[in-house]
C-alpha cells in the first residue's frame, strides 16, 4: 500500500489547476517549500514523474495528467459523501439545502424571491447560498446539492440535469476612451476587429470556441488575450489592451475603469440554469427540485 496522504494529493491536484506551487501553496493555506515537500515524496512514494518543472512553468507529465483526471473525479466523490453524511446526520431528515451560485450573472437576487416562497412552503427547510467564482465553483459543486450557473459551464458535467431559467444578455466592455464608449449599443459586425479580454478556458470551459463561433457570421475569427479572472479583465480593458464581452453583474465596483454597451444580435445563447444530480438528493433537496421545476416548467436535459 501507498504510504501517501490526502495532503499530498490534494497539493498535487491544486498545483495541476493552477500550474503554480506559490498559487497552490496561497490556495492551500500552507508555505510553498511544504508543497513542494509534499509533491516530492507523492512522487517518490509512486516512483513516477508527476510534474516537470522549470523556473517559468510547471506542465503535467503524461502520469500526471491521468493521475489528475482519475482523482479530481476522487476528490468530487469525497465531498459529495461527506456532504450527504452531513445531512444524514439530522435526525429529522431536515435542514440546510445548499446552492452554489455563480458569481456576475445576478444569480442572488434571482434566487431571494425563489427561497422565500419555498421556505414560506416548507418552513422546516432553509436555503443556504454561497456565491462563488469560476474555478470556485467547480471545486466546491460537490458540496452543493444545486448549481445556479450558466448553460456553458455545465456543458463539461452530463451527469448532472439542468433546468433552464432565464437567457442571460450580452454588454461589451470597453475603456471609457474607447472610440467606441458613448454608444448605447452595438452589433457584433462593428467589433469583429476587436481584441477580446477573456477568462481563461482552464477557469470558464470552452469560451473561447463559443465566441469564436458566434463571430463566424461575419467572416471573423476573433484575436483573444486569457486572464485568470474578472479584475484582470478589466484592468485589461480599462488600459485598452481589449474589450470584453460579459454580463451586466461583472461590472459591479468596476464601474469607473470601463463603459458597458449593449451587445446586439449576438447569437451566442447563454441561460441561467439550475443543475443538480438527482442521485444525490436527499428529501429536503427533492422537495426543491420539484418546487424549480413547477416554478419554471422548462427544459430539461441530462
Amino acid at each position: 500500500m501507498y504510504k501517501i496522504s490526502i495532503e499530498e494529493i490534494e497539493a498535487f491536484l491544486t498545483v495541476a489547476a493552477y500550474k503554480s506551487f506559490t498559487r497552490a501553496a496561497a490556495e492551500l493555506y500552507v508555505s510553498q517549500p511544504t508543497v513542494t515537500k509534499w509533491i516530492k515524496h507523492l512522487e517518490a512514494e509512486l516512483g513516477v514523474r508527476l510534474l516537470q518543472r522549470s523556473s517559468r512553468s510547471v506542465e503535467l507529465t503524461s502520469a500526471g495528467n491521468l493521475l489528475n483526471a482519475r482523482w479530481g473525479g476522487m476528490r468530487m466523490e469525497w465531498e459529495t459523501s461527506v456532504h450527504l453524511a452531513q445531512q444524514l446526520s439530522d435526525a429529522q431528515g431536515c435542514g440546510c439545502i445548499r446552492i452554489g451560485l455563480l458569481y456576475g450573472f445576478d444569480f442572488e437576487s434571482k434566487l431571494a424571491p425563489l427561497a422565500s416562497q419555498f421556505e414560506s412552503l416548507h418552513p422546516d427547510l432553509k436555503i443556504d447560498p454561497n456565491l462563488y467564482g469560476f474555478d470556485e465553483i467547480k471545486e466546491k459543486a460537490g458540496s452543493c446539492d444545486f448549481l445556479f450557473t450558466t448553460n456553458l459551464e455545465m456543458e463539461s458535467a452530463p451527469q448532472y440535469r439542468t433546468l433552464r431559467m432565464a437567457r442571460i444578455p450580452f454588454y461589451l466592455a470597453v475603456a471609457p476612451q474607447h472610440p467606441l464608449a458613448q454608444r448605447g449599443s452595438v452589433t457584433p459586425w462593428e467589433i469583429r476587429r476587436e481584441t477580446f479580454v477573456v477568462i481563461s478556458s482552464q477557469i470558464s470551459s470552452n469560451i473561447m470556441a463559443h465566441f469564436d463561433e458566434a463571430f463566424r457570421p461575419f467572416q471573423a475569427s476573433p484575436t483573444f488575450v486569457t486572464v485568470e479572472n474578472v479584475p484582470s479583465q478589466f484592468m485589461k480593458v480599462s488600459r485598452q489592451e481589449g474589450v470584453a464581452i460579459t454580463g451586466k453583474g461583472f461590472v459591479k465596483d468596476h464601474e469607473a475603469a470601463v463603459r458597458l454597451l449593449k451587445l446586439e444580435n449576438f447569437s451566442l445563447e447563454v441561460y441561467g440554469v439550475c443543475a443538480w444530480r438527482d442521485e444525490n438528493l436527499l428529501e429536503p433537496a427533492r422537495r426543491f427540485r420539484d418546487f424549480m421545476l413547477e416554478t419554471f416548467a422548462g427544459k430539461i436535459s441530462g
